[in-house]
Parts: structure tokens; sequence; C-alpha cells
């Protein structure tokens, strides 16, 4: 069976601790005492920032390394599925880091990675920030959900189908 390439491998599960991690901590944070909370928030933006680059970074290698075919047949319903899952995940895992950045210039804070201050996307601006913080939490329920469905679909074809094609991204 053909697998990723190793710098893809290493990079989807990476993505995948930080965006399970990401998500949590975005779910709880905000019921954090107030004393906790500049770290956690700040813990959460910087590996938004990380996780921002690894797919710009992860699209650039997706160019150059394609991805192995399936080694079974698949239904033409479950080839869609696999196509809209990837391409939603791609664009929200670039989105959700995206629009936090903006919610957070636009109430006014700043985004550092970690101590490194990263660059203003935008000034304070009341509305912008009301639109992407709901962008942003919404956007953060839609690629949970997808993340759930990538998972149980990985599942399916290992347990129902017989085909153990997580092999390919191990």
């Amino acid at each position: 069976m053909k697998k990723y390439h190793l710098t893809q491998r290493i990079i989807h599960w990476l993505m995948a601790v930080f965006i399970l991690f990401l998500l949590v901590l975005g779910f709880v944070m905000t019921n954090f005492p107030l004393e906790n909370k500049y770290f956690y928030y700040n813990l959460h933006k910087s590996f938004g920032v990380i996780l921002l680059f690894l797919i710009i970074l992860r699209v650039m290698l997706r160019l150059k390394f394609k991805a192995p075919k399936l080694p079974f047949k698949v239904r033409k319903l479950e080839k869609k599925l696999k196509q809209m899952t990837f391409l939603s995940l791609y664009l929200l895992m670039f989105l959700v880091p995206l629009s936090g950045w903006l919610m957070s210039n636009s109430h006014g804070y700043g985004v550092k990675l970690f101590q490194l201050k990263m660059p203003n996307l935008m000034a304070k601006n009341e509305f912008i920030a009301n639109i992407s913080s709901y962008t942003h939490q919404y956007l953060a329920y839609i690629i949970a959900f997808i993340v759930l469905f990538h998972i149980i679909a990985a599942f399916k074809h290992v347990f129902y189908d017989g085909k153990n094609i997580i092999k390919r991204i191990w």
C-alpha cells in the first residue's frame, strides 16, 4: 500500500493534535477564572498561528506530493464525500485561525506567537469584531463536526470495509 510522503504524515498528525487541542481549549477557556484567562488565550492564539503556518506548508506539500490513490474502489457518493470533506477541512484549517486573528485584532488585542508579536491584520473595529467573533466560533463548531466525520469515515473503512487505509497516513 502506498503511503503519503513522510513530511505529509508528520504534519497531518501534528495538525490533528493541534486542532483537537485548540478546539478543546477554545471551548473551555472562556470559563476559566479571570487570572488564568490571559495565559490560555495567548496559548490558544500561539497554537492558532502555528496551525495557520502549518496549513500553508501542508498545501504546498500537497501540491508537491500528490495523495496516493486509494487501494480499493469506492462508490461515487463516497468519493464525492471524501473530496468535499478534504476541501472543507483545508479551507477551515485556514479560515478558523485567520478569523481568530482578525477577531483578536478587531477587538483591539494583539496576537503573539508565544513572545513574538505578530503583525496586526487590522485596527480596532467593532463591526468586524462582531462578525469575526461569530465567524470564528461557528467555524470552530463546523470544523469539529467535519473532523469527527473524517475520523468516523476512516474507522468505517477499517472496521466495516476491512480496508486499513490508516496505514497510508501512519
